[in-house]
């Protein structure tokens, strides 16, 4: 099962993934703290929280996922690709909250699009990869169209294997072409570039012409960079959550190492036109404050 998997990442990349996920497996299992010492942030949060009574507000925003519309004014778009919708799932972290599978369900059912992608974090511990499985597949039921991932910093291979298995392919530094009414684009995807760091910009497009119309998948928007310099015309990412638990106006109270313009929403580096999701799901805590989750629609369309 991960034969095939090690040839498509490479054996430096492969075995770089595997001794990072090993660690963090065991820190899960003996119940050791990843973050600095004494008090995890979200400890601190939580508590907050809790004692303020916003918890209530929290949980119930958490649980009303918003669907937003995007769109993309793309240059050069061939005509055939004009209109090709794209659904959009990210950071859905499903086992956190065992309700959260029949949310998503309900907020996808009745969409018409051409294409689903997940960008990463489908599962939150790296021990609990059945069961995030398990949840998931109600979802992957109800999605009526092709559907492609790639792998988030809390995705494992265990898990990355499995769903394969199930019929939801990963795209692992590599590129796929997805043909619409006889034109094709191509849909590149990376491993994880914040805690494995085993993504290959260059190499998820390898052999493609730079005038082809191209869209990178990554849990992350720090590859933007990376990208542009690539020559990708789109960008999809997730991973900020768009902040989770803000400030009013959606200032994020934690702020990671994504540049702050491309914490949530659309964004564009030089040539390259990007999105980041705020995600579906939520870290840590099964709660967002001021930034509602996320089901995205991106649409294509041709700049006159």
């Amino acid at each position: 099962m991960y034969e095939t998997l090690s040839k498509r990442l490479g054996k430096k990349l492969w075995e770089q993934r595997q001794s990072i996920e090993s660690s963090k497996k065991h820190l899960e299992k003996n119940r050791i703290l990843v973050a600095p010492p004494p008090v995890h942030p979200y400890s601190i949060i939580k508590y907050i929280l809790r004692a303020t009574g916003l918890i209530y507000p929290a949980r119930r925003q958490f649980r009303a996922p918003i669907l937003e519309h995007n769109s993309f004014q793309i240059p050069g778009l061939p005509a055939q690709l004009n209109g090709f919708t794209i659904l959009h799932l990210t950071d859905l972290h499903i086992e956190l909250e065992h309700t959260l599978s029949a949310i998503i369900v309900k907020g996808i059912k009745d969409l018409a699009y051409d294409l689903c992608v997940i960008t990463g974090d489908i599962q939150h511990a790296y021990n609990a990869a059945d069961k995030a499985i398990n949840l998931l597949k109600p979802i992957l039921m109800a999605i009526n169209r092709p559907v492609y991932a790639v792998p988030g910093n809390h995705d494992s291979t265990e898990l990355i294997a499995k769903l394969e298995v199930e019929g939801l392919p990963f795209l692992l530094n590599e590129h796929i072409p997805i043909n619409h009414k006889g034109m094709n684009f191509h849909l590149c995807g990376i491993d994880d570039p914040i805690y494995f760091r085993t993504h290959d910009v260059k190499k998820a497009r390898q052999g493609l012409s730079s005038k082809e119309t191209t869209l990178l998948l990554s849990h992350a928007a720090t590859t933007a960079e990376e990208a542009n310099a690539a020559d990708y015309t789109l960008h999809l990412s997730g991973h900020t959550h768009g902040g989770q638990l803000c400030l009013p106006w959606g200032i994020p109270i934690l702020k990671g190492a994504t540049p702050r313009q491309r914490v949530k929403g659309t964004w564009n580096h030089q040539r390259l036109l990007g999105y980041t999701s705020r995600g579906i799901g939520a870290s840590h805590i099964p709660a967002r404050l001021f930034c509602p989750p996320e089901i995205t629609l991106h649409t294509l369309l041709k700049k006159s």
